[in-house]
């Protein structure tokens, strides 16, 4: 995938904007249940790509 200039602008402030929310989110949590909460997410989305691949 390649974003344009007027693409990744918008791509660049949209992490500008979520960025410090997502800090304050995770703010307190321990960091071994951060990553275990990525591990988790990245497996659902597998599992999603995946059934969303069989249906096509």
């Amino acid at each position: 995938m390649v974003l344009t200039d007027k693409g990744l602008k918008t791509y660049d402030a949209a992490i500008r904007l979520y960025a410090p929310k997502i800090n304050s989110l995770v703010q307190g949590l321990p960091i071994e249940e951060i990553k275990t909460a990525g591990r988790l997410i990245k497996a659902l989305r597998k599992k999603l790509e995946q059934e969303v691949s069989a249906d096509a």
